[in-house]
């Protein structure tokens, strides 16, 4: 979780020129194995906070890339709100950061996120999101899961 941390400032700063997720030069605040929130990762606003997943439904969002980066890009769409307001935008940045750290071009570029969030035991291999395929994402067994 600490590597995608660092990787997660210093894609900011490259893309964005921000010197933080604040623009105040202040450090990126993250917790993982939050106990109040067992299948879920958060955004509220002051840190990230990210939880193992219970390993029927979720994988550990602690070591899903994707998941930290989009939560994380919360501050950067919505520094001053809640951090649900925006996700379309804060998809969109964490999938822009994916591409950069793996420096790929623009037809390489998945247009997912998280991809690996279930578990290979249950029945969907949808990511959780997808802004390539709109509606084709967030959908496990027929149940709309809205967690991330």
């Amino acid at each position: 979780m600490y590597e995608v941390l660092g990787v997660i400032c210093i894609v900011n700063h490259r893309i964005f020129c921000h010197n933080s997720i604040h623009r105040a030069g202040g450090p990126l605040a993250a917790a993982g194995h939050y106990i109040d929130y067992p299948k879920n990762a958060i955004c509220h606003g002051e840190q990230g906070l990210f939880e193992d997943g219970d390993r029927i439904v979720f994988n550990s969002f602690t070591q899903l890339w994707m998941i930290i980066a989009d939560e994380l890009m919360h501050w950067l769409t919505e520094p001053s709100t809640s951090c649900t307001v925006n996700e379309s935008m804060s998809d969109f940045f964490a999938c822009i950061t994916e591409h950069k750290y793996l420096d790929e071009n623009t037809i390489e570029c998945r247009w997912v996120v998280s991809a690996q969030v279930w578990p290979l035991a249950t029945c969907s291999s949808a990511p959780q999101r997808s802004l390539k395929t709109r509606g084709s994402g967030n959908n496990l067994c027929g149940h709309h899961y809205c967690f991330v």
